[in-house]
């Protein structure tokens, strides 16, 4: 019974850990500094937690949490913006990514993990995330009207 316990736990942690793949593959450099912008969920704590397995500042801020026109926190430069499950989902990326764009160094990077529209699950028939309907982030959300996009809570791009 205890080794049926430990493969579970063993599957279950490496489920947990899958999420980390979106991170990993990139090479951060070591010392520098680390703005993570996702909402609080689980898979934002993992991928926190795969930033943080780099020898580098991270700071972590919510969409919400970021503030437009605070002077010590305008000072703050990253040299890697990460934005996960975020851009989508804003009713205003624009302003967003614009605000963003001020916080990084010269040479800073902005990683986005976004929903792909034109990914291969949704050829192969998944449904769009929004409207749990085949083809409609495809088809660039063709057969919806303005006001169901704004009730849908995001968008694939």
């Amino acid at each position: 019974m205890a080794k049926g316990n430990e493969k579970e736990n063993r599957t279950e942690k490496l489920i947990r850990e899958l999420p980390k793949g979106l991170l990993k593959w990139y090479p951060f450099h070591e010392n520098s500094r680390t703005l993570f912008v996702a909402d609080r969920t689980e898979q934002g704590e993992v991928l926190l937690e795969a930033l943080a397995e780099y020898d580098m500042e991270v700071d972590c801020k919510s969409p919400n949490e970021i503030v437009l026109g605070d002077s010590l926190e305008a000072e703050i430069r990253y040299e890697y913006i990460v934005l996960v499950g975020v851009l989508e989902r804003r009713k205003d990326p624009e302003a967003l990514l614009a605000a963003l764009r001020d916080r990084l160094t010269p040479r800073g990077r902005l990683l986005l993990g976004i929903d792909n529209r034109l990914g291969i699950r949704y050829f192969c028939g998944d449904r769009d995330v929004f409207t749990e309907r085949n083809f409609d982030s495809i088809e660039n959300y063709a057969r919806i009207n303005m006001s169901d996009m704004e009730m849908m809570g995001g968008r694939a791009y």
